[in-house]
């Protein structure tokens, strides 16, 4: 008998109010508002080595985090 279990988790964040903030502080603010917003998440992700952080576009980041445990039980002849 063979048993693969497979969890994936997709979070979606997105900054709220992002495009009002980056008109009333100028656009250079708002890219760095991005950069350390995904160093902020970076560093939460570092402990979790299956994880992936994407940047999608404007306000909108991803993580995927992946737990993939594999057990397989049978016998061998």
């Amino acid at each position: 008998r063979h048993q693969l279990a497979v969890q994936r988790q997709l979070l979606l964040l997105q900054l709220r109010d992002f495009k009002a903030y980056n008109q009333a502080q100028g656009y250079q603010a708002g890219d760095r508002l991005l950069k350390e917003t995904g160093k902020a998440i970076a560093a939460v992700l570092a402990n979790e080595p299956q994880s992936t952080l994407a940047h999608l576009s404007g306000a909108d980041f991803a993580v995927l985090a992946e737990n993939v445990d594999v057990v397989v039980e049978g016998r061998l002849a």
